[in-house]
């Protein structure tokens, strides 16, 4: 359950990030 926690939370820091840096590079980290 942890891991599932953290993996979700990791996806949705990645989802935000790439947003903010999608001007930057299209698909950094997928």
């Amino acid at each position: 359950m942890a891991y599932s926690n953290l993996l979700r939370a990791n996806m949705d820091g990645l989802k935000k990030r790439d947003k903010k840096s999608k001007s930057k590079k299209s698909k950094t980290a997928q």
